[in-house]
C-alpha cells in the first residue's frame, strides 16, 4: 500500500514518585474516504484496484496496529463502524475506543 507514513508524536512526562519518564505515543492518520476515493477523485498514486477499499482497508488496520501507538486520531475514516472499531478491537482487547462524528 502506497501513501504517507502515519504522524507520530511521543509525549514525555516525568512520573509521579518513580522518577521515570512515561511515554504517550499519538498518531494521526488520514485513512481517505472510500466516497472520496473513487475513479474520478482523481487520485493517480495507486492503481484503481489498490485505490478499492477492499484493498485498502484491511492495509490500514494492519498499518495502524503495527504503529502500536496508545492514541490513534482518524480522519475520513467512513468504514468506522464496520471496519476500523470492530478490527481494532479485536486486536487490542477491552481498551476503550471512541468516535467523534465519523464520517
Amino acid at each position: 500500500m502506497g501513501g504517507e507514513e502515519p504522524r507520530r508524536a511521543r509525549i514525555s512526562q516525568s512520573g509521579g514518585g518513580s522518577g521515570s519518564p512515561k511515554n504517550l505515543t499519538v498518531v494521526q492518520y488520514n485513512v481517505l474516504s472510500d466516497a472520496l476515493s473513487g475513479a474520478d477523485a482523481g487520485f493517480t498514486s495507486l492503481p484503481p484496484d489498490e485505490m478499492d477499499f477492499s484493498a485498502r482497508g484491511p492495509a490500514l488496520v494492519n498499518k495502524i496496529l503495527s504503529a502500536d501507538a496508545d492514541i490513534v486520531c482518524l480522519q475520513e475514516a467512513d468504514h468506522y463502524h464496520d471496519l476500523f472499531s470492530p478490527q481494532l478491537f479485536a486486536a487490542v482487547g477491552r481498551r476503550r475506543l471512541t468516535a467523534s462524528n465519523p464520517c
